[in-house]
């Protein structure tokens, strides 16, 4: 059974629905709460509701939302890490705060959003795919599995049908993208150290001024960005770039 679930969004104004429910979904007992870290009444607000009510129907319990605001959402999604692990808590995150947030110099979180929260769904489609765990390549380097430890056709990445992350004007050239954190097993990795492509950092606090400390990164994990572009005449580029955060 897994706790610290959560739905994320790409933006609090997306509105979406559920692309799935996870297996912990189909095994839960009684009421459960969806805590909504931003102000009643408002966008995020009501996009709880809507997820709520789609949750309800998969999992035939009855779901109910609570506001827990302040933080960027960072307060309820501090509730939903440290609630009673039965599957009964969920929550909405914001994709912004929770990819931008640990990575600003001096900013102290509640929870580590690497290993803290489950991800059950994302409410709205990116445009890009993401995979939290190191997907396996062809001899070019490209990835090429959709689901690790899986075989067959149906587990293979389709880039054609990927969404297209940017276009020129008449969609003459488009830009697919994977990004896969580098990271070996299946998620939640969470010793991110001994499965990941990563490097603990020296810590330290201050400026960059000549002589003083900067501020560092406890721990850095890489990411690698595939790009694939389609052009007139039906040439394909790629073009990979590894990232760390």
């Amino acid at each position: 059974m897994q706790r610290r679930t959560f739905v994320t969004t790409t933006a609090v104004a997306a509105f979406g629905t559920m692309a799935g429910v996870p297996a912990w979904a189909q095994k839960i007992s009684g009421d459960v709460r969806m805590l909504c870290g931003f102000a009643p009444g408002g966008t995020a607000d009501l996009l709880c509701r809507i997820l709520a009510e789609a949750v309800q129907s998969e999992v035939a319990q009855k779901v109910i939302v609570y506001a827990k605001t302040g933080a960027s959402g960072f307060i309820a999604n501090e509730a939903v890490a440290n609630s009673t692990p039965d599957g009964r808590t969920i929550g909405l995150a914001a994709m912004a705060a929770m990819c931008v947030s640990p990575v600003m110099p001096g900013q102290k979180l509640p929870i580590n959003v690497d290993t803290d929260l489950t991800p059950a769904s994302s409410s709205t489609n990116p445009n890009y795919w993401y995979y939290a765990s190191r997907r396996e390549t062809d001899a070019n380097g490209v990835p090429t599995q959709k689901q690790a430890g899986a075989a067959g056709a149906a587990a293979a990445i389709d880039w054609s049908q990927l969404p297209i992350a940017t276009t020129t004007a008449g969609g003459s050239v488009q830009v697919r993208m994977v990004i896969d954190r580098l990271c070996n097993g299946p998620p939640p990795v969470t010793d991110l150290l001994a499965n990941c492509f990563a490097e603990a950092g020296t810590g330290g606090s201050g400026s960059k001024k000549a002589g003083t400390s900067i501020f560092t990164a406890t721990l850095t994990v890489y990411y690698r960005l595939t790009a694939r572009v389609t052009g007139p005449r039906n040439t394909v580029s790629m073009v990979q770039a590894i990232l760390s955060r």
